[in-house]
């Protein structure tokens, strides 16, 4: 359902039920042999209820969205932590999730834009199903993110490109034992060119340049908190690729 409100902005709602089967595949790896899963749980569908209210608009060379979300579901597969050995486990559980967006870009003239945006997501989940509900795992939701893509077109066929983007921390998880630590805020930056080749009858071509985390920053991406202590796998480091 949606409203114009001017001419420059809409509003806009909608819900949806979607219907989804869990991964099988790790069901499936984790069994003994010979052991049916048909008559595990975990093989039982996951059923999700949406809710999304927004804003939308545009005016001259300003584009711009917000939008709000909740969904729900009473039997979601949700990662779980063993804290002996801290292998993930899977489980389900009721989960209810919500979170917030907004984005917006900006064609300050022909050749210079920007455009970022700032999403900020949350959930709980009740393990033991008796309403008793906890911060649910970083690996399902991740942390609060800022990022900003500016772009310069500096001739018809020559561009230069850039992103960055913050995570911030997160540790609700682990205070409610469903991580085995805190994430950390981290800072990124890329940044990029592009150049046509214009080969005329040869066909057309793109040559392109970036540079990955180009301020070498020390940083442990936080999907990877859940894994293994000891073994958690820093982010990659400077990168030049052509």
């Amino acid at each position: 359902m949606a409203y114009d409100v001017s001419d420059a902005a809409t509003i806009y709602s909608n819900f949806s039920q979607g219907f989804a089967i869990p991964s099988l595949g790790f069901i499936g790896n984790n069994v003994n042999p010979g052991v049916p899963i048909s008559s595990s749980s975990l093989v039982d569908p996951v059923i999700t209820d949406s809710f999304e209210i927004g804003v939308r608009g545009s005016s001259g060379n300003v584009s711009w969205a917000t939008a709000a979300y909740y969904t729900e579901s009473e039997f979601q597969t949700t990662v779980s932590i063993d804290q002996s050995t801290g292998l993930n486990n899977r489980t389900r559980a009721p989960v209810r999730i919500w979170g917030l967006e907004l984005s917006g870009a900006w064609s300050i003239t022909e050749r210079l834009g920007i455009d970022g945006s700032i999403t900020y997501v949350d959930g709980e989940v009740d393990p033991l199903d008796n309403g008793d509900f906890i911060a649910i795992s970083t690996q399902d939701v991740p942390p609060l993110k800022v990022s900003v893509n500016p772009r310069y077109q500096i001739t018809d066929r020559w561009a230069v490109f850039g992103q960055a983007f913050f995570v911030d921390d997160r540790d609700e998880g682990f205070n409610d034992g469903t991580d085995p630590r805190a994430s950390e805020t981290y800072f990124l930056v890329d940044i990029g060119t592009s150049y046509d080749l214009n080969l005329g009858d040869a066909g057309s071509g793109v040559l392109n340049l970036q540079v990955t985390n180009a301020l070498n920053e020390d940083y442990i991406p936080a999907g990877e908190i859940t894994f293994i202590p000891g073994r958690v796998r820093p982010g990659p480091g400077r990168a030049i690729s052509m």
